[in-house]
């Protein structure tokens, strides 16, 4: 039969591009639906989907997006893709997966800001989920790990919004084979994909038991439509463009002075054209 809506765990995964994204969205779907790639630039280029599956009894689907920090796509580029989000979660999204190596990089951290400035500053703890792929670490020690990062370090204080049992692990890929190594692996895989999937299911349960009249059970895609995080290099560019406006609005206010002193003197008007012209440039 046909899956309603209202009965699919939508999961949008989230993460820096080389970091194990498209290699975990397919171990969540259980098939090779995504293209992966160690390389820096992406080889997802757009938002994809699994389409809805079955597990344990409920339903899900796994969204796949753009790396941050891909080499041929800006961050605006990247935004202006992640809007059809909305398209494959119409009730809204049951988690968000944010992918990382587990290092506090300064691009680990801007995704974890990404999230919160897109949907506030309790999103990660009602919705997120972090996910260390290619792993063999226990989630206890990658918890241990965190903690012992300086007071000082925002990626910890921001990753400190996720309860300690949400932070997960999956093991390096299983490749194919029939020997005991790969038999392993491949249960090992499969039991953290049915932890990670049960752990959305009980997410979701609890949102329900502590919702009021307000409180949504899913989290509302639209932001992704109508708010877009400019970047670091935008803003530069912006600044420098305003920079440059108040300086040539300086100049020329001189160079009015200066002309109008000149004709109460009798001399010839300095020339201004120029400055007005660079001026209507910069508009």
């Amino acid at each position: 039969g046909s899956t309603s809506a209202s009965d699919l765990h939508c999961i949008v995964l989230l993460g820096c591009t080389g970091h194990g994204k498209s290699h975990s969205a397919n171990t969540l779907s259980g098939k090779q639906a995504f293209e992966t790639s160690d390389a820096l630039a992406s080889k997802t280029k757009r938002v994809e989907q699994s389409g809805p599956f079955e597990h344990n009894g409920s339903m899900f689907n796994v969204i796949d997006t753009p790396g941050f920090f891909d080499t041929t796509l800006e961050l605006d580029e990247i935004q202006k893709r992640l809007v059809v989000i909305s398209n494959f979660a119409p009730k809204g999204l049951s988690a968000i997966v944010i992918v990382s190596n587990g290092r506090a990089t300064p691009e680990n951290q801007k995704v974890l800001n990404y999230v919160t400035q897109q949907f506030g500053s309790d999103a990660l703890a009602k919705y997120g989920i972090l996910l260390f792929p290619k792993t063999d670490k226990k989630p206890l020690e990658l918890h241990h790990e965190i903690q012992d990062l300086p007071a000082t370090s925002e990626y910890k204080n921001i990753i400190q919004h996720i309860p300690k049992e949400r932070l997960m692990s999956l093991p390096a890929a299983a490749e194919s084979g029939w020997n005991s190594w790969w038999t392993h692996a491949k249960c090992q895989e499969d039991a953290q994909r049915t932890k990670i999937l049960n752990t959305v299911v009980e997410m979701h349960r609890q949102r329900q038991l502590s919702s009021t009249g307000a409180h949504r059970d899913f989290l509302d895609c639209e932001n992704f439509r109508k708010r877009r995080i400019v970047s670091e290099e935008q803003i530069m560019h912006d600044m420098n463009i305003a920079k440059q406006r108040a300086d040539w609005n300086d100049h020329l206010r001189k160079t009015q002075k200066a002309k109008e002193e000149a004709w109460f003197k009798g001399e010839l008007q300095p020339p201004i054209r120029d400055v007005e012209e660079k001026l209507k440039n910069l508009v």
